[in-house]
């Protein structure tokens, strides 16, 4: 008796352990002092940034997985690449390369501060397209504003013609006209499939450029 009374007290001193399957929290107020991550990647936009993205948005579970790259296999994107220093005229890395899969739509200059009678390129750094003004060559940055490389149409005494183009070779192809009748040329654009990987760089007209402002490569990231 003795021995059973003994057992049945060691089994009240035991604490009986009981799993639960974890359960999902909900949180009123989440405040991450340091950093916030999803899966061990960090979300490096700041409050504000995401505020002002999602302010009145309606989106749904399944839009937002439309980010989600393994899942829709393209995204369209846009990278800002800001100038925020002095450059010459040696080809400048922006430190930023392209996704290794992607295809380039487009590239824009915002000008913010300009330099009078002074120019840019903007391209590429690599061993695929590898080329300096592949994008934008010879793109004004003597004014402020919004600026796209494209072509010039001349309209000359005896015909209308394409003369030249600060849209570079990776986006576009020209063939010059001239003012003689029917002579007016050729120009299109498309879009550049051969510089995934590459650094984008961009190069001064001069040996000092104190133009400010931001590139946007408007880019699609493959899978």
């Amino acid at each position: 008796m003795k021995k059973i009374l003994a057992a049945i007290a060691l089994l009240l001193l035991v604490p009986v352990l009981v799993w639960a399957a974890p359960k999902a929290t909900t949180f009123t107020v989440l405040n991450a002092e340091t950093q916030l991550q999803v899966g061990g990647v960090a979300i490096t936009a700041t409050p504000a940034e995401i505020n002002a993205a999602l302010d009145g948005a309606t989106v749904t579970t399944a839009e937002i997985n439309t980010l989600d790259l393994s899942a829709v296999g393209a995204i369209v994107k846009v990278k800002q690449i800001a100038i925020s220093a002095d450059y010459d005229n040696t080809e400048q890395d922006s430190g930023w390369d392209l996704p290794a899969k992607c295809i380039v739509l487009d590239v824009f200059i915002d000008v913010t501060t300009a330099d009078a009678s002074q120019t840019i390129d903007i391209g590429t750094s690599g061993t695929a397209s590898n080329d300096a003004d592949g994008f934008v060559d010879a793109g004004s940055v003597n004014a402020t504003g919004q600026i796209r490389g494209a072509a010039t149409v001349t309209s000359g005494t005896n015909e209308v013609y394409f003369a030249s183009t600060t849209r570079g070779v990776l986006l576009s192809t020209i063939m010059a006209g001239s003012d003689a009748s029917t002579d007016v040329g050729t120009y299109y654009e498309f879009y550049d499939v051969s510089s995934g990987g590459e650094s984008v760089t961009y190069t001064g007209s001069d040996s000092t450029n104190t133009a400010r402002g931001n590139i946007y490569i408007l880019y699609i990231e493959l899978e």
